[in-house]
């Protein structure tokens, strides 16, 4: 009869070992679950941040062009008629502009509705086309600068060419002082 208590109590204990090991191994499943969903969460709440970021940053530039734009057409309405016609037609791209601020709606409104079930490459994929966008807009606008800089120097000094002398530099001309 000793014997038979024995197994009993062998029987409850790997009973009970096993019910334990059980419930451990689901409560490790349940655990690793909830740290891999707030995982991809925060990682998905990064890249929706950075795509924002982004965004800005390219609404920015945007911005930047349409006023850097404005000064060169300035410019270019210094130079003669014959010359400046291609180049006030080239720098009005109002149009463009509005429809890439457009464009910058559209994205806002699609994170807006559909960030939260966007899979992570399509996020990724989505930083990394704004990100190439704003680089590439980045350095046409410092070609922008650099072109309305020399312009502006070659009016200037073409302006300093056909201004009418002054009294001081007709004085200057005859060695008075």
């Amino acid at each position: 009869m000793r014997q038979t208590c024995t197994t009993e109590r062998r029987c409850l204990h790997l009973t009970t070992s096993f019910g334990l090991l059980l419930s451990l191994s689901a409560l490790a499943i349940l655990a690793l679950t909830w740290i891999a969903r707030h995982y991809f969460a925060q990682r998905r709440a990064r890249m929706l941040g950075e795509l924002l970021d982004q965004i800005d940053e390219l609404e920015r530039v945007l911005a930047e062009c349409r006023s850097r734009m404005g000064a060169v057409s300035r410019v270019v309405h210094r130079t003669p008629a014959d010359i400046n016609q291609n180049a006030l037609a080239s720098l009005d791209a109002d149009s463009k502009l509005r429809l890439a601020f457009r464009d910058i709606l559209e994205h806002r409104l699609w994170i807006q509705r559909h960030g939260r079930e966007a899979r992570l490459s399509e996020l990724s994929a989505a930083v990394s086309a704004v990100r190439r966008s704003r680089e590439q807009l980045s350095k046409q606008l410092g070609r922008l600068a650099d072109a309305g800089a020399a312009l502006e120097a070659a009016c200037d000094a073409s302006d300093a060419l056909t201004a009418p002398p002054t009294s001081a530099s007709l004085r200057l001309r005859r060695g008075g002082a």
